[in-house]
């Protein structure tokens, strides 16, 4: 049996992100830091061993422009690319592939990943911003970013046209025909899975909690990881998340 987990959204540098100790806020910040962490840390222990890791983008926080840096526990990005490097190589995997993400995380006129790439031990196979890979006898098409929907049962309709312009455009011989769809960006798990396609959004290791979630979002977050795992070549025996539900992302009631 072969193990291919899918993360994607580390966010480090943010407050709410996947922070490792000797980095950590102090008071409720520090205790979803940790909390985070550790769940993410035992999960990856219950999942080993694992083949191959996806890093499907967003792997740093960046600079913070629009909150000015104060939702972050470093606007050094070098120092972010450390801690994504550290929660690779936790995983323990023989390879991995990172994707790259959004401009405003990782560099408008950088890509921060390739720093990642370069620090972390784990054996790398690719960086890239889309990668068509085949794995297994199992063709997936990894892309980070794809539409978003402010209702409920509209999520999974962005990841059902990205798979539709896969079947265009290998209709037109510009692209494979893959298999599975990977997209991520939105925070949330959603997807398709029927007859004639399979295609899904991650779940994220970025809480929730920031300015702009708190003050702007209405929609859920899922914070975790996918697990696809492969027996005989060419197929999927098994795909499934792993959630976390924090103690620390329970929204309290103040009494007055």
């Amino acid at each position: 049996m072969r193990r291919l987990v899918i993360e994607s959204d580390y966010h480090c540098g943010s407050q709410v992100g996947l922070v490792p100790h000797g980095h950590r806020s102090c008071g409720k910040r520090g205790e979803h830091q940790k909390e985070l962490w550790n769940f993410r840390r035992k999960v990856l222990k219950s999942l080993q061993p694992i083949d191959f890791l996806v890093v499907n983008g967003d792997c740093i926080d960046g600079k913070g422009e629009a909150s000015g840096g104060t939702e972050l526990v470093t606007t050094d990005r070098h120092k972010q690319a450390e801690m994504a490097a550290e929660a690779i190589d936790l995983a323990k995997a023989n390879e991995c592939g990172l994707v790259y993400g959004t401009a405003y995380h990782t560099g408008k006129t950088e890509d921060f990943e390739d720093a990642v790439a370069s620090i972390c031990k784990t054996p790398k196979a690719f960086v890239s911003g889309q990668e068509f890979f085949k794995y297994h006898g199992v063709t997936f098409d990894f892309k980070h970013f794809v539409e978003a929907s402010g209702i409920p049962h509209g999520r999974h309709t962005a990841i059902a046209k990205e798979k539709l312009w896969n079947l265009i455009w290998a209709d037109r011989g510009g692209q494979p025909k893959v298999d599975y769809v990977v997209r991520s960006h939105v925070h949330y798990h959603s997807g398709v899975f029927d007859r004639y396609y399979t295609g899904f959004t991650t779940p994220c290791w970025q809480g929730h909690g920031s300015k702009f979630g708190v003050r702007k979002c209405a929609g859920t977050v899922d914070i975790g990881l996918m697990v696809l795992e492969f027996g005989k070549k060419g197929v999927v025996d098994a795909c499934y998340g792993i959630f976390a539900d924090l103690e620390q992302q329970v929204a309290r009631v103040t009494v007055r």
